[in-house]
């Protein structure tokens, strides 16, 4: 995952929304739903409630953590500042730690500094922290950090963890998997595949809605 100079313009292009009911976290598999899945973020999401998306293409967990450190484009956004601070804030981060080789203790506990600076930031906020999905390399990183990701959920105070993994892939003579439709590259999700993940989303995104209201 890539494309270094592409953060500002993203974010920047959310900058249009007025308010931000539930705001998107996380890396290119986050952001490309507005592209590739482009339908089933319409009619899984924004079409119901008011959405931003400031998924980063090619963010690691150290560069998600910058950004919310130093209020760079996300919680600076003008769209989830007080008063109008999202509900809901959907968290999927670190399968570009995975590819540059840093270990999975490692990678789950920057994302447990994620979610610490975002409950900093935004005190009454809900988190929806989502597993990181299966890849065709390393295949074996994903399901271990989720083992410590499940370890975050607070039985609804805060956090909840929730691991879509096995709507896209399966295990066959021992090794993992992937659904070939639902990957473009191994990595990267097709338009089938981000209906896949709004599908397996929206039933606990709905529901913590209804809750935060």
């Amino acid at each position: 995952m890539h494309c270094r100079r592409q953060p500002d313009r993203i974010i920047n292009k959310s900058r249009h929304a007025i308010i931000a009911i539930a705001v998107f976290i996380g890396d290119s598999l986050l952001q490309w739903f507005t592209r590739e899945g482009a339908d089933s973020w319409r009619s899984y999401f924004t079409s119901t409630h008011n959405c931003v998306n400031l998924g980063v293409p090619g963010d690691s967990t150290d560069q998600t953590i910058q950004r919310l450190q130093e209020g760079v484009g996300l919680l600076s956004h003008p769209a989830i500042l007080p008063p109008t601070a999202p509900k809901l804030c959907v968290l999927l981060i670190g399968t570009n730690d995975i590819g540059r080789g840093r270990a999975e203790d490692y990678i789950a506990a920057q994302i447990g500094e994620i979610l610490h600076l975002i409950k900093a930031k935004l005190v009454n906020v809900q988190i929806l922290l989502l597993g990181l999905l299966p890849r065709q390399s390393l295949s074996h990183k994903p399901a271990k950090i989720n083992e410590v990701l499940a370890q975050y959920d607070d039985c609804g105070k805060s956090v909840r963890f929730l691991d879509v993994s096995a709507s896209f892939s399966t295990v066959k003579n021992g090794k993992l998997v992937i659904n070939s439709k639902f990957y473009s590259d191994g990595l990267h999700l097709t338009r089938e595949g981000y209906r896949m993940l709004a599908e397996s989303i929206a039933p606990v995104f709905s529901e913590m809605m209804t809750m935060t209201v």
